[in-house]
């Protein structure tokens, strides 16, 4: 049983009516290492929609405290992806008008009120992956790291133009290869290459597109560690660095405020030895400086 299952978040889950499928998706968010913060923003929005659906109970102020339990802990379960915040916040906002109803009514109104967040998410990410398109022009190379739903979509989007694409591997979670995988099955022709050969590939790029997980208040992009590396060296080689990022996911903190989350180290696979202490920050922080532009659904918002 993972660990999380221990904690004093999902004990308080249990004491309360939450049905398995709400915890299990906030278990699920918290061990995904392969899908963006985008698509756990909808996740986390479905269990919202599951609660309502699934609560035994009749009281209707007893499921609003339920609903509250659930919201703090999606709220907190990924720091690093101030999506998943943002639309709890934009949910509450909706749902505090909702005022004394039956339940439900009540019921009816979480379902509808996430039901339209997810559409508006959804519509975002398309959006955004849009205005990326227009800016890729025939027979570029594009480079990316990591693995990101908007990178997909906007390959998506420019498959016809003859684009090719240079891969990092993204350890320790390899979500590159999934992105090759995918790239393949475009028939894009695609580079893969371990994250330590970053600065011999730069150069043979036209654009570096990345998605985020988060956008800070400086600009400032949080995403899979070894971002910041790659747009030191495209600063380096003056290659240009796009940032694909829809505007839910850009927040009102700065870098001392967002937690980098650390993961298991033995995703690492080194062997115990003495004095030796593996560590695994899953995300870093690319300053402002290094981006060239911030794409979102509104189109170039900002460029530098």
């Amino acid at each position: 049983m993972p660990a999380f299952w221990n904690t004093p978040l999902i004990d308080d889950l249990k004491e309360h009516k939450l049905d398995n499928q709400s915890y299990e998706i906030v278990n699920q968010i918290d061990a995904d290492r392969t899908h963006g913060a985008s698509q756990l923003a909808v996740l986390a929005l479905e269990g919202l929609q599951a609660l309502a659906e699934l609560w035994q109970g009749d009281n209707v102020d007893e499921f609003c405290q339920d609903l509250q339990v659930l919201i703090d802990e999606l709220r907190s379960v990924r720091p690093s992806m101030v999506a998943i915040a943002n639309l709890m916040d934009g949910f509450q906002r909706q749902f505090q008008h909702i005022g004394k109803a039956r339940l439900s009514d009540v019921r009816e109104s979480v379902i509808n009120i996430a039901g339209q967040l997810k559409e508006d998410t959804r519509h975002a990410s398309e959006q955004t992956a849009v205005e990326v398109a227009e800016l890729i022009n025939e027979n570029e190379v594009l480079m990316t790291h990591s693995l990101s739903s908007m990178i997909k979509r906007v390959f998506t989007l420019v498959r016809e133009r003859s684009v090719k694409a240079i891969v990092t591997e993204s350890r320790p979670g390899n979500e590159g290869l999934l992105l090759a995988e995918f790239l393949s099955s475009l028939e894009i022709e695609t580079c893969y290459v371990t994250d330590a050969q970053i600065g011999l590939w730069v150069p043979q790029a036209d654009k570096i597109i990345i998605g985020a997980d988060s956008i800070l208040s400086d600009g400032a992009v949080v995403n899979k560690s070894g971002t910041s590396l790659l747009a030191l060296a495209a600063r380096e080689s003056d290659i240009p660095v796009y940032v694909c990022c829809e505007r839910f996911k850009w927040a009102d903190v700065n870098r001392d405020q967002i937690e980098l989350e650390e993961m298991d180290p033995e995703e690492l696979g080194l062997p115990p030895m003495e004095y030796v202490v593996a560590r695994n920050i899953y995300f870093d922080i690319t300053p402002a400086e290094l981006i060239t532009a911030w794409v979102s659904e509104l189109g170039v918002e900002y460029e530098w």
